[in-house]
């Protein structure tokens, strides 16, 4: 595959391609957004996403979208390459992210391997860049940056003070703008400072809901009636003990998270911080919107939004992400291709390795070798999620898969789900040792 990349990156420095029709693209990836569609139909709580919901009305909403890994930095470095976090293996196997590793330096210092903006770059693209996109920050790879934000921006921020877990929960300040309103205001300057002259690519990455988290009051407000969900009883009796070690990380102190926070009476106070985090991203993301909207390019302008993975808030004992259960796996992905890709919900699971191949298609009308996924205006890929030295896949029929290592023969290690008739992941149809 090297040799063909070579002529591929070649061909495109020296024989730029036209973009179709001029077409721009924004590009939005929320940091740690579950599938709140799913949250609300399994546990009747509303999340407040207005623009989101609009935003879905208007273009192509995948409704069992899934991650490519189960934290941030593999997934992000996966969106960004079209590569599978088994292919990349960036950040597969580190608890804490890390650039000094090989892989790191082989994905990310290899000219052979382009990332969706240096690709657009070298075909006639403006790309710009601001928030949380990369796992770290690169700005080599972008034409132009904007604000970086950081977890350490929120440290201290929290009221009531918050002493069980590091996942520090609060209200932001009214007196201070919010490192995510500072991201919003720079991608709305420039989509309304943009002269035309060249199509651009847009990346506006929010920082919220990652933790540490802070909203303004008034999130915090829609959110004052809100419930702590309770875990089935006994329900990891029937997974392997791979399961429940994922499902009791992180610890505190060598405490699990989980049990820090339901034990200190703070369940209801981090449910509450999580979903205002939510809904005042999904203000942020109105205020994008409505500059597109505004502009000169409300027509040719592609938006997509979606996150690199989902969330636990108490789902199977566990908090955070993490895990191979659904709800650590779904995410949102919403596509307005201004008709590029029929219009309407597509209930069939889709997989984030096709982000890149759908950018570069959608703006380019071109596929890149590199690229493992495809463009979803013509197909999709199999969904296969990775940790470790394990991989969880979902068929079209709804059987979920999760193999926590791929080196041991048997069910021993195993779960199997049938997600059509349990999709609280209640029942492991291969009981492990059996």
């Amino acid at each position: 595959m090297k040799y063909i990349m070579r002529f591929f990156i070649a061909f495109s420095v020296f024989l730029p391609i036209t973009a179709t029709a001029n077409t721009n693209v924004v590009f939005i990836p929320v940091d740690d957004l579950f599938d709140y569609n799913r949250f609300e139909e399994l546990y009747g709580q509303e999340v407040h996403t207005p623009n989101l919901d609009n935003l879905a009305q208007q273009g192509t909403s995948y409704t069992r979208a899934y991650t490519l890994a189960t934290w941030c930095q593999p997934a992000r470095a996966g969106i960004m390459y079209g590569l599978s976090a088994a292919t990349h293996k960036v950040g597969l196997t580190e608890s804490r992210p890390r650039q000094d590793t090989p892989e790191y330096s082989a994905l990310f210092d290899n000219p052979q391997l382009r990332s969706i903006p240096e690709i657009l770059s070298d075909n006639g693209y403006i790309t710009a860049s601001a928030g949380k996109v990369f796992h770290f920050a690169r700005p080599d790879k972008w034409d132009v940056n904007g604000p970086v934000v950081k977890m350490q921006s929120f440290t201290g921020v929290h009221n009531p003070p918050e002493i069980v877990t590091f996942m520090q929960a609060g209200v932001w300040p009214e007196d201070q703008v919010h490192p995510d309103q500072n991201v919003a205001n720079w991608g709305v300057d420039f989509i309304e400072n943009h002269d035309g002259q060249q199509p651009f690519f847009l990346t506006l990455g929010f920082f919220q809901p990652h933790v540490n988290r802070a909203s303004p009051q008034w999130a915090w407000d829609m959110y004052s009636n809100v419930t702590a969900i309770e875990p089935l009883p006994g329900d990891w009796d029937d997974i392997p003990a791979q399961g429940v070690e994922y499902a009791r990380r992180p610890y505190i102190f060598g405490v699990p998270e989980y049990d820090k926070i339901y034990a200190a009476g703070a369940k209801v106070h981090h449910t509450q911080g999580y979903l205002a985090s939510v809904t005042y991203i999904d203000t942020l993301v109105g205020q994008v919107l409505a500059a597109v909207a505004a502009s000169p390019y409300a027509d040719n302008t592609i938006v997509i939004v979606t996150s690199d993975h989902g969330y636990h808030l108490g789902e199977k004992f566990h908090w955070r992400k993490h895990t191979y259960w659904e709800q650590s796996l779904r995410i949102p992905l919403i596509i307005d291709s201004k008709g590029a890709i029929p219009d309407g919900e597509v209930a069939l699971p889709v997989s984030l390795l096709d982000i890149a191949p759908t950018v570069v298609d959608l703006a380019l009308n071109i596929s890149v070798p590199q690229h493992e996924g495809v463009s979803l205006r013509t197909g999709r890929s199999p969904v296969k999620i990775h940790m470790d030295n394990g991989e969880a896949t979902v068929s079209d029929a709804g059987m979920k898969v999760i193999d926590y290592d791929q080196s041991i023969t048997g069910d021993v290690d195993r779960e199997v789900y049938n997600l059509t008739s349990d999709e609280h992941e209640y029942t492991n149809l291969v009981v492990p040792g059996c």
